[in-house]
């Protein structure tokens, strides 16, 4: 991914790389997969098949959460700090690519 913007008819970017490139539309919003929801553990696959994961939130019961996130398994997983309050209430992941397409997964812990 490259990246760029229209300016009158032409698509302009900057690199520093000679080479072919492919001007090619990404409106698909990245994938997410629940492994693991519980009151101690939360864990996700997100994946994007076009220009790639920009950033992600999670928020449970209206609150930010820690993810840890393994670029090469393409896993986020979040650990319950000792003496910390268990997960419970909704849950809240917005994962976007880097050219703005979204996707929001939601659910309840009970």
């Amino acid at each position: 991914y490259q990246g760029g913007t229209w300016k009158q008819n032409k698509f302009e970017f900057t690199t520093r790389e000679f080479g072919r490139y492919t001007l090619a539309a990404d409106t698909i919003p990245p994938e997410v997969k629940a492994l693991v929801i519980n009151r101690k553990d939360l864990k996700f696959r997100i994946s994007d098949s076009g220009s790639g994961i920009k950033d992600f939130r999670m928020e449970v019961d209206g609150q930010w959460v820690l993810m840890h996130y393994d670029y090469k398994t393409k896993l986020i997983w979040s650990e319950l700090k000792e003496g910390s309050q268990s997960f419970k209430g909704p849950l809240k992941l917005i994962v976007k690519d880097l050219v703005g397409n979204e996707k929001v997964y939601t659910t309840q812990i009970q």
